[in-house]
């Protein structure tokens, strides 16, 4: 019962209460935010990679996502039921979904060049596909390059033919905004005026963008010495703007005058994604091929505590929760970590793609029994490696019951097999 490939996108409900994450095993898992269990039926169906998954911003039991067979499928997570497969108009892959602020709306990029607006509502086409890119939109390689804007008026996209457009909801072209030399990695609208957009780019620079008039605002913005791979603007005021990429490094720019005004080091790999706090406007946190989150203070230009540890592998998404008080990560290694943003401390980990269908704890010790598809695990939660798993018995099929009897643990399976396991040796 293990997402059985890297996940590749995750989502947190507007509630705050459910972590979804999309999976290349084709598959879509969701997890009580705050007790790190799966919740429901895994949401099955794509056949291939699953891409990008988005909630609808209005309603945290609809749940949108799209993947390598060309569809892009909408989901009831409280019924654990598809509501419709919308299918026959992209023609390749399509990489990335996301709804419109008002939820009324889902955007599509895909390989095929076009970009789709459906009705959130009946499923259906809304016209026919944006075409004009002449290369693929939003590729999975790059983070952001299909956003709305704060109203949901406008869509902005990025393709690895080196432009932007804008788009109205009728699906007509309002911009085409041409300047970058290279692929465009990620773009965002200001939060405070949907008229200008900011975009970043393999070719080491960021530019700001009047969409009106379809131009290009001042110089661009140039200092990082690699790809530029992330942006966010600070949301409070939209007077500041990070960026990262490949050079490792965060900068932080002042919108108004164009100029750096602060340099962010510590990764040691490319920053993949930046996230502001929604509850701090001063706080960002970055993502990093070198396996950590850092979080930073936008204003002092200083690290806030340490660096975020915990994953094997390359971090796809990093995601901060409502309250501001925790952080969130998916990564290649399959695997979803939660930190407190104030301690730095893991508080957990949600299952590394696992369902655990039974916990149970052991009577005046500090052991814990967990169940998971057909392995059960016993932790130690008090010694000096708190958490690592102690022993593991392996059974036939699924284990679907538990109850600790000293000196006995009993263990039912689903094809109805009965296992008895000496409880004093495996919890000693």
């Amino acid at each position: 019962m293990e997402h059985q490939g890297e996940i590749t996108s995750l989502a947190w409900s507007p509630d705050g209460l459910v972590i979804v994450a999309a999976s290349r095993d084709g598959t879509i898992r969701l997890w009580d935010a705050n007790g790190g269990f799966q919740v429901g039926s895994v949401l099955s169906g794509h056949y291939g990679e699953v891409w990008s998954v988005a909630f609808n911003p209005k309603d945290s039991n609809v749940l949108v996502s799209c993947g390598k067979d060309m569809s892009v499928r909408i989901w009831d997570i409280s019924r654990a039921c598809c509501l419709g497969n919308l299918r026959n108009r992209h023609t390749r892959k399509v990489n990335s979904v996301t709804f419109s602020v008002d939820g009324k709306v889902v955007a599509t990029g895909s390989d095929d060049s076009s970009i789709c607006l459906w009705s959130a509502d009946t499923g259906l086409l809304m016209g026919e596909p944006l075409t004009g890119h002449e290369e693929e939109v939003t590729s999975s390689g790059w983070p952001g390059s299909l956003v709305w804007s704060p109203t949901a008026s406008l869509l902005a996209s990025g393709s690895d033919n080196n432009d932007i457009k804008i788009w109205t909801v009728e699906g007509e072209v309002k911009a085409n905004l041409k300047g970058h030399r290279m692929a465009v990695t990620s773009v965002a609208f200001n939060p405070l005026d949907e008229n200008i957009l900011a975009s970043s780019s393999v070719d080491k620079t960021l530019r700001l963008w009047d969409i009106a008039s379809a131009s290009q605002v001042g110089e661009a913005m140039e200092g990082h010495e690699g790809w530029v791979l992330a942006l966010a603007f600070r949301p409070s005021d939209a007077a500041t703007l990070v960026s990262g990429g490949s050079d490792k490094a965060l900068r932080v720019w002042n919108v108004a005058d164009r100029k750096e005004v602060g340099k962010l080091e510590g990764h040691k790999d490319r920053v993949i994604s930046i996230v502001f706090s929604p509850t701090d406007p001063n706080i960002a946190a970055s993502s990093s091929a070198d396996r950590t989150i850092r979080l930073w203070n936008t204003s002092t230009m200083e690290a806030v505590g340490k660096p975020l540890e915990g994953h094997k592998a390359f971090i796809n998404d990093v995601q901060f929760a409502l309250d501001g008080e925790t952080i969130v990560a998916s990564s290649r290694d399959h695997a979803i970590l939660r930190w407190s943003c104030k301690t730095g401390e893991l508080v957990n980990c949600l299952l590394r793609g696992s369902i655990v269908q039974v916990v149970k704890t052991v009577t005046s010790t500090s052991k814990i029994i967990t169940c998971r598809s057909n392995v059960m695990y016993v932790y130690d939660m008090l010694d000096a490696e708190a958490g690592r798993c102690r022993a593991c018995f392996k059974a036939s099929s699924n284990i679907v019951a538990i109850d600790v009897s000293p000196p006995f643990i009993c263990l039912g399976g689903a094809q109805g097999e009965v296992y008895q396991l000496r409880c004093d040796y495996l919890v000693r």
